[in-house]
């Protein structure tokens, strides 16, 4: 890449370059806590909702 020294090049590959079977691993493993983040947000809004200063407002 001109202008971008190997060094600061990603050592792995990101977004649709990565193997489609490692997104899939993470995605299982990573299942409970998405699944419990998802489930807390639901009951209880987003933290610091309040605060914000873009989006919907549909929180706070």
């Amino acid at each position: 890449m001109r202008g971008m020294s190997e060094r600061k090049q990603p050592a792995v590959p990101c977004g649709d370059a990565a193997p489609q079977s490692s997104r899939e691993r993470w995605l299982e493993e990573n299942r409970a806590a998405m699944d419990g983040w998802n489930a807390y947000v639901e009951a209880h809004g987003l933290p610091l909702a309040a605060f914000r200063q873009f989006g919907g407002g549909e929180e706070g």
